[in-house]
């Protein structure tokens, strides 16, 4: 046989590990008592069957196998027992590996804090770049504001203006009518004076009323016998010399004996 050397820790553990398992097979035994003793019910000598008691006494060979096994590995083992001295040395090496440890998590949280530092002043710098960018887009949009509102009053005005110049153009068009009109008449006019004109210069076969035949003297002492009323003798006239009433009047009117009653 060979003496093992454990430390305390792996001796506890066996240990823990042996007494869970007795208490396990110490609860299956004691379950089998309990239902053999419910069975049984009263003091009465009752014989029990085979199967029974031969699981019933496996349990508990079982349980002191376990606690047999365990005293025999107990047996081998040697126990190191670590001086005062050697103990402070471990725990002065342990101390010094927790320090490291904590050191190297405090650089590194240094360096997480560093990092979220950077990005924390970085996060300020692009807050203040987008405050000063929806600055710049607010004034924008109070500009193109402004812009739209002048340019609707400049397509206001030109509305207003564009009804003026229609309303001047309507107007102007019916001052070209009225002065077309006007044109017309005074060119009418113009015709009737130069007509009537060369009708008072034009006398004898030069007039354009001038009949071969027809004697303005005798017409106009008819007339005036006829009491001023030329339909009296219009039918006359116009059967002899082919000439109308108008042309009759106008003679008189020329002669200066017409006298509109008649």
């Amino acid at each position: 046989m060979f003496k093992e050397n454990v430390s305390m820790k792996a001796m506890n553990e066996k240990t823990v590990e042996v007494l869970r398992e007795i208490h396990h097979q110490c609860e299956g035994v004691y379950t089998e008592f309990d239902q053999l003793y419910k069975q049984i019910g009263t003091d009465e000598q009752i014989p029990l069957d085979k199967e029974t008691l031969q699981s019933t006494l496996a349990l508990v060979a079982c349980a002191f196998s376990s606690l047999s096994d365990y005293l025999k590995w107990y047996s081998d083992v040697e126990v190191e027992y670590t001086s005062e001295t050697d103990r402070e040395t471990e725990l002065t090496i342990e101390l010094e590996q927790e320090k490291a440890k904590s050191n190297a998590v405090e650089g590194a949280m240094g360096e997480l804090m560093k990092e979220r530092g950077e990005a924390f002043n970085l996060s300020l710098d692009s807050q203040k770049k987008l405050s000063e960018r929806d600055a710049q887009i607010e004034q924008q949009n109070k500009q193109i504001a402004e812009k739209d509102k002048t340019i609707a009053n400049l397509r206001k005005q030109l509305e207003m203006e564009k009804q003026r110049a229609d309303t001047a153009i309507r107007k102007i068009d019916d001052l070209a009518e009225q002065n077309k009109a006007v044109l017309s008449l005074i060119a009418e006019n113009a015709k009737t004076l130069a007509f009537h004109k060369k009708i008072r210069e034009s006398k004898g076969s030069k007039s354009p009323n001038y009949i071969e035949g027809i004697d303005n003297t005798q017409l106009v002492q008819d007339y005036i016998n006829a009491g001023y009323n030329l339909r009296a003798i219009s039918d006359e006239y116009s059967e002899k010399y082919k000439i109308t009433y108008g042309a009759l009047r106008l003679r008189l009117i020329n002669a200066g004996v017409w006298k509109a009653k008649s």
